[in-house]
């Protein structure tokens, strides 16, 4: 994960210090703060805390101004997303440990977590180019769909069962209106293709399956932590919930992840791994709903995205994604 230029303030330096004295039970020293590139959404710190002589490699995740996701009906908060990953970690699954977590009373400037920093890479490219990936490209993939199939085997955390009775309802249908209600607020979302593509998926939602799974919400290359050996942690579950196993296997394969499955695989060979690891097969009906979701749902965040891009070439690039997106979904309806 790339650095970016932006220093904390004095008085956010003082409080972080100030929780991780009570986290960690001792007077702590942080060192080497500096700011991660971290998607569109949040802020991402890394740093050093050293404590009682102990060196800890940490990661400050906190809500920034105005996220292309949306705190409370598209995403968990901050704490829930802890206590979320702290279940998920005690069951083996590969994510971050978590050392705290709290809201922005704290005096953070949002809410916030703290979890361990994984050793590794996020960005796409190094698989692409470094010479110690490639020729790997089937083993990593082989890797993520079985690491895929692992959460959706796990029993639904109460952290997300109880949210998901609240909301009650088709998971498909929950899901359909959540980002027809988030296309009609964002400003020129609502393009003719997007409204064909709302009125196919509305006359196609699938009748719910018997079995319902943990869904990351955003299961793709770049929000993996990986080194030569393969994938070593699954980053960002602000948008986990519960729902169609088919949701996070059709977002893994969008065509802007630099080419469907972070250009390591095309879509064939991703649906084979992903059915091996799951043991048995893909219902293409239901995952061509959620292919095309998938799209309304990536133009929405990218548009809601550009609109608060300060970077010229950060919003010329999601631009492109949207332009990118428009154009597949007209093959596709």
């Amino acid at each position: 994960m790339s650095q970016i230029e932006g220093s904390m303030p004095g008085g956010e330096q003082d409080a972080l210090v100030g929780m991780l004295r009570v986290a960690l039970g001792a007077d702590v020293k942080v060192e080497a703060l500096r700011r991660l590139k971290g998607g569109f959404s949040r802020e991402i710190w890394a740093f050093d805390a050293i404590a009682s002589g102990q060196l800890h490699e940490l990661v400050l995740c906190k809500d920034g101004r105005g996220g292309a996701v949306q705190k409370g009906n598209e995403s968990l908060s901050r704490i829930e997303e802890a206590a979320l990953l702290r279940t998920l970690h005690h069951r083996g699954i590969a994510v971050p440990a978590i050392l705290c977590a709290g809201d922005e009373r704290d005096g953070l400037g949002g809410d916030y977590l703290v979890m361990t920093r994984v050793a590794g890479e996020s960005d796409v490219a190094p698989l692409l180019k470094n010479p110690i990936y490639l020729g790997k490209e089937m083993e990593f993939t082989a890797q993520i769909a079985t690491v895929l199939a692992e959460i959706q085997r796990c029993p639904i955390p109460q952290e997300l069962a109880a949210k998901h009775s609240a909301i009650g309802g088709p998971l498909a249908r929950r899901e359909l209106d959540r980002w027809q209600r988030a296309c009609a607020t964002i400003p020129d979302a609502m393009t003719p293709v997007i409204d064909a593509a709302l009125r196919r998926l509305d006359s196609d939602v699938p009748t719910d399956l018997a079995r319902v799974v943990v869904v990351h919400g955003d299961f793709r290359v770049g929000n993996f932590i990986y080194g030569p050996e393969g994938l070593r942690a699954v980053l960002d579950w602000e948008m986990a919930h519960v729902g169609d196993p088919l949701e996070d296997v059709a977002w893994a394969q969008l065509v802007t992840w630099t080419g469907r499955v972070g250009a390591l695989v095309d879509s064939a060979q991703w649906l084979a791994f992903y059915a091996d690891a799951a043991g048995g097969h893909v219902d293409r009906d239901r995952l061509a709903f959620w292919d095309i979701l998938s799209m309304v749902k990536m133009s929405c965040l990218a548009r809601r995205a550009s609109l608060k891009a300060r970077d010229v070439n950060e919003k010329r690039f999601l631009d492109h994604l949207v332009g990118m997106l428009a154009a597949e979904l007209q093959k596709r309806l």
